[in-house]
């Protein structure tokens, strides 16, 4: 049972926090956000603008009780690949086949001397990874302070000037 009287009340109302870290929450998570679009490499632009963070944030229990949670992610199917790598840069560090499309056809490019080249297939060695969920998460640990602070001054002096009590 909450506390029930007089003017002590507003000092017992824990809403405030609530929204405080709510917001701070969804601030953190689309400064995320940002920085993984800046570190994502662009051929298209679809994986950059993939990029996208709650905007409410959700209860998450962790083992020091129950606090907020936003997050931000990337929902085209390709992103991992290009995040973690692939072949001898990604999870399995080994080179994979290529074949082509139709049964029987070939493969063709064009070498650095500007030769055209045609294969059955070929044993790719993979691509190296971006990392950019990784730098993002990386920035917000190291700067989340930076990045909450205003917010919560804004919400300081908010509730300084609710409360006769806290001047």
């Amino acid at each position: 049972m909450g506390y029930k009287g007089g003017k002590l009340a507003p000092w017992f109302d824990s809403s405030p926090v609530d929204s405080f870290m709510k917001s701070a929450v969804v601030t953190v998570a689309a400064a995320g956000r940002e920085i993984a679009e800046k570190n994502t490499p662009i051929q298209t632009g679809d994986l950059r603008r993939a990029w996208e963070s709650e905007k409410k944030p959700h209860k998450a229990v962790t083992f020091v009780g129950v606090g907020w949670s936003a997050s931000w992610s990337n929902s085209v199917e390709y992103a991992q690949y290009v995040n973690y790598g692939t072949g001898l840069f990604g999870p399995e560090h080994k080179k994979y086949l290529i074949l082509p499309k139709k049964p029987g056809g070939t493969l063709h490019w064009v070498d650095k001397g500007g030769a055209d080249v045609y294969a059955g297939g070929v044993m790719h060695p993979g691509s190296p990874g971006n990392f950019m969920l990784e730098i993002s998460a990386d920035y917000v640990e190291a700067t989340w302070e930076r990045l909450v602070k205003p917010a919560l001054r804004h919400w300081v002096k908010t509730m300084e000037r609710q409360n006769p009590y806290a001047r």
